[in-house]
């Protein structure tokens, strides 16, 4: 089945530097994005109950850092892992969409049990918004892009501590990038 294309929903559109420079705005907006408007939806809502973010916070820092890592995003199927009432709330992983708005590209993968799985793609700024908006707080491309799905152009080695002490992590840090060095790979860290 293919992905329904939805309608944004109306309201109030605001530039970029319109929204940036919002003092703790409620309820729901347009961001115009270059040729695309998305829907913000319940930008008061509080994703880091603590600190007391919320999901314009959220918002506003993804449209500061969008030119840095969009080159990393580009062209790349996303897996969502949605927060949609904030982080001490229940997450989920969605691979599948089964609606997004008409600017957002999908690319129809079969994955290991052979089930066909319409993903999103990171395409745009707006596609970027967009996620973030259904409660995307991180980030997680695909290694590989749309073009080229079977030849990943990164990896990563994912260090999840648990219960381990921080400089035990540390320490297979440094081995991952001694080894890297040896065999010519250029390493970044990535939190």
């Amino acid at each position: 089945m293919a992905v329904k294309r939805t309608r944004q929903k109306g309201g109030t559109v605001v530039t970029v530097e319109e929204f940036l420079s919002l003092d703790r705005p409620k309820g729901d907006l347009v961001l115009k994005i270059g040729r695309e408007q998305v829907s913000v939806t319940s930008l008061d809502r509080i994703y880091w109950p603590d600190e007391k973010l919320t999901k314009f916070d959220l918002l506003s820092y993804y449209l500061k850092v969008a030119d840095y890592i969009m080159p990393f995003l580009q062209d790349r199927p996303a897996i969502l892992q949605r927060y949609p009432r904030g982080i001490k709330a229940p997450m989920f992983f969605q691979q599948d969409l089964d609606s997004a708005p008409e600017f957002i590209k999908t690319a129809r993968l079969t994955n290991q049990e052979g089930r066909e799985l319409d993903y999103g793609v990171y395409s745009t700024v707006g596609s970027l918004v967009h996620f973030v908006t259904l409660g995307t707080i991180e980030q997680h491309p695909w290694h590989s892009t749309t073009k080229h799905l079977d030849k990943p152009d990164w990896i990563a080695i994912d260090l999840d501590p648990k219960r381990a002490p921080w400089e035990n992590v540390l320490q297979v840090a440094l081995v991952v990038k001694e080894v890297a060095d040896e065999i010519g790979l250029e390493v970044f860290p990535k939190t």
